[in-house]
């Protein structure tokens, strides 16, 4: 397991955090899980990334949610419909942020709460890399979202 950092300028003319450096890092690499944190320095905005990934399958890293599991693995046809809801809410939520999708959760952090199906923001924070900037931005609506899966499950 691997970890590094980027630190991104928000581009104010095009109202958003260019993530294109990160996505071309990434691009032969595992990610793990990520951290951002938002500086302010000098009336300026940054946006600063932590990114844990991995080279090589054989590192990834086994979470006590889903004991090493590939995200894909962890997805069936009892979790789909929810996977593909989180997606589409995670989708937007990054549109209005002017982020990539994987700075709001990764895939599998997305899998890990369709395989938890969480019902408290403690059961929540137990999953790899949502710490409590995520818990605080998104926490609520992650519960809420699994409680509307649980309902529909139920009828």
């Amino acid at each position: 397991m691997h970890l590094k950092i980027f630190t991104i300028e928000f581009n104010a003319l095009e109202g958003c955090f260019n993530e294109s450096e990160i996505s071309c890092f990434l691009k032969d690499k595992t990610l793990i899980s990520t951290k951002d944190y938002m500086i302010e320095s000098g009336g300026r905005k940054f946006l600063t990334i932590v990114v844990t990934y991995s080279y090589a399958e054989t590192e990834i890293q086994e979470d006590r949610n889903s004991k090493g599991k590939k995200w894909e693995e962890l997805i069936n046809e009892n979790n789909a419909d929810f996977f593909a809801t989180l997606k589409s809410w995670r989708l937007e939520e990054s549109k209005k942020q002017g982020v990539a999708p994987f700075i709001i959760f990764t895939n599998k952090q997305l899998a890990d709460i369709t395989t938890m199906i969480p019902e408290t923001l403690n059961h929540l924070s137990q999953i790899d890399g949502i710490g409590p900037q995520k818990m605080k931005r998104y926490g609520e609506t992650i519960l809420k979202f699994s409680e509307d899966f649980r309902n529909k499950e139920r009828h």
